[in-house]
C-alpha cells in the first residue's frame, strides 16, 4: 500500500509491546527477536543492533515457525551474496521435515530458487520452482511466488507460464501489486539492495 513508515511504527509497536513483556517471559523474547529479525530481512532493513543471536531463539520457536525462521535466515545470506550458504540452509531445513508445514516449505524452495538461479544451476533452481508449486498448488498458495518474483531469475516464466497460463497472470498481478507497495523513491533509507 505504500505505507512504509506506518510499517516501521507497527513494527516498532509490536516489538516494544514485546520487549516489556520479554522481560519477564521467554516467550515473548523469542516472537520479539522472530518478528524484528523477519521484518528487517523481508523489508530489506538493517538488524536492529541490539539484535540476539539466532541460536538463542531458534530452538524456542514451534516447528512451523522455526522452518519460517530458516527461511528468513536464508533470505538474509541470500541478499549479503552467501547463495551457497543460504542454498544448504534451505535443503537442510526442507531435509529436516519443513515439507510438513506447506507455507515455510513453499518459502524455503523459492529460496533455494533464487540461489540455484544466482549460482547458474538451473537444473536446481528449476527442482525446486516445481517443489514449490506442488505445495502450492492445492491450496492457491501464490502469494509467495508473486512476492518472489524478480528475484526468481525468469524461473516462473519458464516453469509455471507454459503449464499453467492462468496461474501465472495472477501470481504477474500479485507482483505488480507487491511492487507498487514501495516507496516512491525506491527501497527505503539503510535497506539492502537487491
Amino acid at each position: 500500500m505504500g505505507r512504509i513508515r506506518k510499517s516501521r511504527e507497527g513494527l516498532d509497536a509490536i516489538g516494544l509491546f514485546l520487549c516489556e513483556k520479554g522481560k519477564s517471559s521467554p516467550e515473548f523474547r523469542t516472537a520479539a527477536a522472530f518478528i524484528a529479525s523477519a521484518g528487517a530481512v523481508l523489508l530489506h532493513l538493517p538488524l536492529p543492533e541490539e539484535f540476539p543471536d539466532t541460536k538463542d531463539f531458534m530452538p524456542l520457536l514451534p516447528p512451523g515457525l522455526r522452518a519460517f525462521a530458516l527461511y528468513v535466515q536464508a533470505h538474509y545470506l541470500y541478499l549479503k551474496g552467501q547463495y551457497g550458504s543460504s542454498a544448504g540452509m534451505a535443503e537442510a531445513t526442507l531435509a529436516m521435515g519443513a515439507e510438513c508445514y506447506p507455507i515455510p516449505a513453499v518459502y524455503l524452495h523459492l529460496v533455494a530458487v533464487m540461489d540455484y538461479m544466482s549460482l547458474k544451476q538451473v537444473k536446481e533452481a528449476e527442482r525446486h520452482m516445481f517443489s514449490a508449486w506442488e505445495l502450492a498448488k492445492p491450496d492457491d498458495l501464490t502469494e509467495a511466488f508473486g512476492e518472489h518474483h524478480g528475484l526468481l531469475g525468469g524461473m516462473l516464466e519458464a516453469v509455471i507460464k507454459p503449464g499453467w497460463p492462468g496461474d501465472f497472470k495472477r501470481i504477474i498481478e500479485i507482483a505488480y501489486r507487491f511492487s507498487n507497495g514501495k516507496e516512491q523513491d525506491g527501497l527505503p533509507e539503510g535497506a539492502l539492495k537487491r
